[in-house]
């Protein structure tokens, strides 16, 4: 609800159902104070905070409860990693958690297939030099 009060759409344009779904919603979180429902999120995400699992999710992530629920001891240890030149903390298990989210990761996909998920706009301020 915060995010389509935000104005986000998160829905792609060939998913009409979920862009009524949301639309609807969206006259649901106008009724309801942006702060009501950021203090209503903070108290659900922490909920269960202090009970044993084995797994974690990323909450609002972009590819879904499903996908973005991982085991717990994939982030809890880390290792180091070289990226350009740096040695960067990552964590231990990050080949499995990349399998999850991407499947074969080390593989981009076809070039037709590629596509930017962000609504990016360049704006321009005329010649830097």
């Amino acid at each position: 609800m915060i995010l389509v009060r935000q104005g986000y759409e998160v829905w792609e344009e060939q998913e009409f159902l979920k862009k009524i779904m949301y639309k609807s919603l969206n006259l649901i979180a106008k009724r309801v104070s942006l702060n009501k429902l950021k203090a209503t999120l903070g108290k659900v995400m922490v909920r269960y905070n202090h009970q044993p699992s084995d797994c974690v999710v990323a909450f609002g992530g972009s590819y879904g409860y499903r996908k973005e629920m991982i085991r717990r001891n994939w982030i809890e240890h880390l290792t180091t990693i070289e990226f350009e030149g740096e040695e960067l903390p990552c964590p231990m298990y990050f080949r499995e958690y990349l399998t999850q989210l991407y499947g074969d990761y080390m593989t981009p996909p076809p070039e037709d297939s590629r596509y930017g998920r962000h609504k990016i706009i360049m704006i321009e301020f005329g010649d830097n030099t």
